[in-house]
């Protein structure tokens, strides 16, 4: 289902109460807004750091670094 809200003149956005019910989003609940390739997304709850550096990091990367210190390091 599609819903529409307007931007107002504090640059604030009514999200429906429909939405707000569903997600459980109250007043003093902490959200997330990312900017995503095609708009915004709006997540509730504060971002991980996971979710934060997910893509900025080379993992395969990571692991070989600590490959390699745990054989100098002898472990």
């Amino acid at each position: 289902m599609t819903h529409f809200s307007t931007i107002n003149s504090k640059g604030q956005v009514t999200v429906p109460k429909s939405l707000r019910d569903k997600h459980h989003l109250g007043a003093g609940v902490v959200v997330t807004i990312l900017d995503y390739e095609g708009g915004i997304l709006i997540r509730r709850g504060p971002p991980s750091m996971r979710g934060m550096l997910r893509g900025t990091l080379d993992s395969e990367q990571v692991e070989r670094d600590v490959r390699r210190l745990r054989k100098e390091w002898g472990r």
